[in-house]
């Protein structure tokens, strides 16, 4: 298989969470703030990655992305356990990584 961010991010052995959107959607650009908040608040313990649907239509195909953004959370192991569609606000996604064992 192609090296991708998503396949490195899902080999790490960290819980990740995979943004899927596109730059100039509303809810997309809502997601960043969020997502670089997370990102620098969970370093070394959960991957947090954003992927445009515009740049990467392959990798969005693979994952079944219909609407966007999408949220799809990864366990330690590289499972998929949860997927959202929408805004996602930053209080549930952190509640949603507690539940995977991820502290803030």
């Amino acid at each position: 298989e192609l090296a991708n961010p998503v396949a490195e991010a899902l080999r790490s052995g960290l819980p990740s969470i995979v943004d899927f959107g596109s730059h100039g959607c509303r809810p997309c650009d809502m997601m960043t703030p969020i997502l670089e908040e997370l990102r620098s608040a969970l370093a070394g313990r959960c991957n947090v990655l954003f992927v445009s649907v515009v740049d990467e239509p392959i990798l969005a195909a693979r994952y079944g992305i219909q609407s966007i953004p999408v949220q799809i959370f990864f366990d330690a192991s590289g499972r998929e356990v949860f997927r959202h569609v929408g805004y996602y606000p930053k209080e549930a996604m952190l509640r949603r990584l507690q539940d995977m064992g991820v502290q803030p």
